[in-house]
């Protein structure tokens, strides 16, 4: 089916946003343990927000983990790298957990948001430049369920399909997430927000997950909703996104184009820079409840606990 990158207007985001929240990097909580999903247009495992010299990567799930430091997993649907210099996938992988390994301190301002955590990464893109593209299965749901079954209960999507209705596609999302209450999929709600109401895309319409739209970056303009976000309702009167996250300007991890090593950074605009921030917080929130901070605030064992989707 057609499908998009969410990304057509084109640092780190801080954890806490108000003073009054305490930070979640102050309990030690940086993603370790967890695992995000992601499907996208490939990764530059050469980055070094993403190169691990000691360890290969794994590209098929029925081999042994290889302990690889960023990506648990990289499923090559479509492809098994990326083409492209400063391309979609790498820079949304960076912000949800590219850590530059051995950095100076300027690259390591633009780790990710759980940059401790590692990925379960299905590439889905193929060709570069003008023919780049998006090569999704006939049943889209296959993504999802393929990426939790790799071991990623959380998974960032920035892509979506041009219509803004409920297909067969969404409702087999909802249905798989109804059957496994602990996949959280987060979908970019999309980029035509200038068009109008009503054109929030699917999947980001489905019942089931959490839809993302934009604000601006700015810290006078952080509750405003970016001119480019989409917004509901949905053709049978949901309220949809969400969820709005910042959007603009997002500085991340840049892919080089070569298979060779590099440091890049790149800046993006568009409700795909806005799910990755929203997926990566959701996994921090999960270590937090898993590592037995809830409810006293220090972690207890005997208080930890998987928490469902819902519950994110």
């Amino acid at each position: 089916p057609d499908a998009r990158l969410l990304r057509e207007y084109g640092t780190q985001e801080v954890m806490s946003t108000r003073t009054d929240v305490q930070s979640l990097y102050s309990h030690h909580i940086h993603g370790e343990n967890q695992v995000i999903g992601l499907t996208d247009t490939g990764i530059d495992v050469h980055s070094c927000y993403f190169f691990d010299p000691d360890h290969p990567i794994r590209f098929r799930n029925d081999q042994p983990d290889t302990l690889h430091r960023k990506i648990q997993l990289y499923l090559p649907y479509a492809n098994d790298r990326e083409d492209m210099v400063n391309a979609h996938g790498t820079h949304v992988a960076g912000t949800l957990a590219g850590e530059a390994i051995n950095g100076s301190r300027y690259e390591q301002q633009y780790n990710g948001i759980a940059y401790k955590a590692r990925l379960v990464f299905e590439d889905i893109g193929v060709g570069a430049g003008a023919s780049a593209r998006l090569q999704t299965p006939r049943r889209v749901s296959n993504l999802i369920e393929t990426v939790y079954f790799g071991g990623a209960r959380i998974h960032s999507a920035s892509w979506g399909a041009y219509a803004p209705t409920y297909t067969s596609d969404t409702a087999a999302i909802d249905s798989f997430v109804y059957k496994h209450p602990d996949c959280l999929p987060v979908f970019a709600a999309g980029n035509d927000g200038e068009k109008g109401e009503g054109k929030i895309f699917s999947p980001a319409i489905a019942k089931n997950i959490l839809s993302v739209g934009s604000v601006y970056n700015s810290p006078a303009y952080r509750d405003i909703r970016a001119a480019f976000s989409c917004t509901g309702p949905t053709t049978d009167g949901r309220i949809k996104p969400d969820i709005l996250a910042p959007g603009v300007n997002i500085e991340s991890a840049g892919s080089s184009g070569r298979q060779e090593p590099s440091c890049g950074i790149a800046m993006k605009t568009g409700t795909s820079m806005s799910t990755p921030i929203v997926a990566a917080t959701a996994a921090l929130f999960s270590q937090y409840l898993e590592e037995g901070y809830y409810p006293s605030g220090e972690p207890v064992a005997a208080d930890g606990f998987v928490p469902a989707a819902a519950t994110l």
